[in-house]
């Protein structure tokens, strides 16, 4: 990090790999071979955190199912577009990927949590604050469903 606390920017040679690697991946959505291996690529993706496995051969943090909605890596927007979380890291890179094992750590300073997906850590604490703030609404709503009921 610099010292305005901003990323830096990711270098040539990434951004470069990272092109490389979305042509490839543009290609493949044509290939009839791999369309024909996508049904069975889903019948092994985990489903459940129950079957999520460390595969033979890889260090324990390491997981390759970047598609995850859990992965850390990268995030799809509603529109469909993907965002890269660490463009300056590839998946392999990362400390930690899965923000399953992230909640399964216990407590967090708001700066890791923030880290983790590349957020800063007030933004985690208005994400905190909000969510908190859902949960009593909800809770308050059940308790007046359940008071009224009675």
């Amino acid at each position: 990090m610099t010292v305005t606390g901003r990323r830096k920017r990711p270098k040539k040679k990434r951004a470069l790999l990272r092109q490389e690697l979305n042509r490839w991946a543009d290609s493949l959505k044509e290939d009839p071979e791999v369309q024909e291996l996508l049904p069975l690529l889903d019948q092994i993706r985990p489903q459940t955190r129950g079957e999520c496995e460390v595969p033979y051969g890889q260090k324990p943090d390491m997981c390759p199912w970047v598609g995850c909605k859990w992965h850390l890596y990268l995030d799809v927007n509603p529109t469909g577009h993907i965002v890269y979380n660490h463009p300056e890291l590839m998946p392999w890179e990362l400390v930690r990927c899965c923000a399953l094992d992230v909640c399964d750590g216990g407590g967090e300073t708001l700066e890791a949590v923030g880290d983790s997906i590349a957020v800063t850590r007030e933004r985690i604490r208005q994400i905190e604050s909000r969510t908190c703030s859902d949960i009593h609404e909800r809770y308050d709503e059940d308790l007046n469903d359940r008071s009224s009921g009675m």
